[in-house]
């Protein structure tokens, strides 16, 4: 086992009307040596199978990631902008 797993499963499929449904979610595991770790999962798509066999693959954006990853970036954007302008 490595220090960083990332694996993408398939959840178990449920049925709507004639249309059957299987979610698919990622998970990535952080392992620390002798500590224990952080497991980190979060929806990916959505495969839509209907009577007829017609597949869809329905991404499921995730805006929460998208809006932290915003925060962040504009972090490390103010940061560096106050050690330009206060360097000596």
């Amino acid at each position: 086992m490595s220090f960083l797993d990332i694996e993408t499963r398939a959840g178990r499929p449920l049925r709507v009307g004639e249309t059957r449904l299987v979610p698919f979610a990622q998970t990535a595991r952080v392992t620390f040596p002798g500590s224990g770790g952080v497991v980190w999962s979060r929806p990916t798509a959505i495969l839509a199978q209907t009577a007829d066999g017609q597949e869809t693959v329905l991404p499921v954006r995730d805006v929460t990631r998208e809006a932290q990853l915003t925060l962040m970036g504009l972090g490390v954007l103010g940061a560096l902008l106050i050690w330009i302008f206060y360097r000596k």
